[in-house]
C-alpha cells in the first residue's frame, strides 16, 4: 500500500542552504565531539588497543614508546619527521600520510580561492532566469556566495575559471613532486636488506619437494648454497580448515551441553 506525504511549502522555504548546513554541523559535530572526547578518555587506559606496537617487545619502536599526553598528542604527532615514520613504520604508512597531506594542501588552495571567489559572487551580480531579465531574489547569504548568484555571460564568471587553473595547477605540481619523492624512496626501500625484498614466492610445488628441507636444497642446487638462506612452505588446505572450524564449533556445543547437564544434577 502506497503512502503519500504532503509537505507544507512554507515549511520547506524555512530550510535554506545556510540552515541545512547549520543543522548538519550541529548534529554531526555533536556526535564527533562526544566520540572524540570518549576517545581522549579511553586512549590512555587501553594501550594494547591504541598503541599495540609498544605493548609488544617484538615490534616495539622508538616512536611507539612515546604516547604523549592525553591532549598534547594532537599537535605533538605533527613533529614526527617523515624519515622516522619511513624508518620505523614502513613505506605504506608514510605514503598514506603524505597522501592525506596532499589532500590538505589541495583543500588549502580551495580556501585561498574562496578569498576572492566569495566577494566576486556576492557583489558581482545576481542570476537571471532563462528568458527573463528580472533577477531571481536570493535572500540566503550562503546562496549569494555561490556561483549561481552570478548573471549569465557576466565577466565575473572568469573568477571560477582562474580559481580552477590555480587549483589544478597546484595539484599537478604537488603530484609531480610526490612522484619524485616516491620514486626515490621506493628504490631505497627495495634496496634495503629486508627478507621480503629478497624472497621468491612460488606455487604448484611438486610432491617430492613439499617439505622445507627438500625445497631449500633444490633451490641451492639451482643457484648456490650462499644465495639461498632458508625455505618455508605455507600450505593451502581449505578443506582441512573447514573441518577444523567445524570441530571447534562442535566442541563448544559439547562443552555447553556438559555444563548444562551438570547444573541440572
Amino acid at each position: 500500500m502506497d503512502s503519500v506525504f504532503e509537505i507544507d511549502d512554507d515549511l520547506i522555504g524555512t530550510y535554506t542552504t545556510t540552515k541545512v548546513i547549520q543543522l548538519t554541523f550541529q548534529v554531526v559535530g555533536s556526535f564527533f565531539g562526544i566520540l572524540f572526547g570518549v576517545y581522549l578518555f579511553v586512549r590512555p587506559h587501553f594501550p594494547q588497543t591504541y598503541n599495540f606496537i609498544n605493548s609488544s617487545d617484538e615490534y616495539r619502536t622508538p616512536l611507539a614508546t612515546e604516547s604523549y599526553g592525553r591532549i598534547s598528542w594532537i599537535w605533538k604527532i605533527f613533529h614526527v619527521s617523515d624519515e622516522d615514520i619511513y624508518t620505523y613504520c614502513g613505506m605504506d604508512a608514510i605514503v598514506f600520510l603524505r597522501f592525506l597531506r596532499f589532500g590538505m594542501k589541495v583543500s588549502a588552495v580551495g580556501i585561498f580561492n574562496s578569498a576572492f571567489l566569495i566577494p566576486v559572487n556576492i557583489y558581482g551580480g545576481c542570476s537571471r532566469d532563462e528568458g527573463d531579465n528580472a533577477c531571481r531574489i536570493v535572500t540566503d547569504g550562503l546562496e549569494k556566495a555561490g556561483i549561481g548568484h552570478l548573471a549569465m555571460n557576466s565577466y565575473e564568471l572568469l573568477a571560477p575559471v582562474v580559481s580552477a587553473y590555480i587549483l589544478f595547477g597546484s595539484a599537478i605540481r604537488w603530484i609531480v613532486k610526490e612522484h619524485t619523492w616516491f620514486t626515490q624512496k621506493r628504490h631505497k626501500f627495495l634496496g634495503e636488506q629486508r627478507a621480503d625484498n629478497y624472497s621468491i614466492y612460488v606455487a604448484h610445488i611438486p610432491l617430492e619437494y613439499r617439505n622445507e628441507e627438500a625445497l631449500k636444497e633444490y633451490f641451492r642446487s639451482i643457484f648456490s648454497h650462499e644465495d639461498v638462506i632458508d625455505a618455508k612452505i605455507a600450505f593451502d588446505v581449505p578443506k582441512l580448515e573447514r573441518e577444523h572450524q567445524r570441530r571447534t564449533e562442535v566442541v563448544k556445543l559439547l562443552e555447553h551441553a556438559i555444563n548444562v547437564k551438570k547444573c541440572e544434577w
